[in-house]
C-alpha cells in the first residue's frame, strides 16, 4: 500500500517538469 502513492507521485512530477520546460521554450 506504500508503493501506491509513489506513482501518482512520478506522474505529478513528470508533468511539472514538461510545463517547466515549455515555460522555459516559450520565454526570450
Amino acid at each position: 500500500m506504500g508503493g501506491y502513492g509513489v506513482w501518482p507521485m512520478r506522474d505529478y512530477a513528470s508533468i511539472i517538469l514538461r510545463e517547466l520546460h515549455l515555460a522555459c521554450s516559450e520565454r526570450p
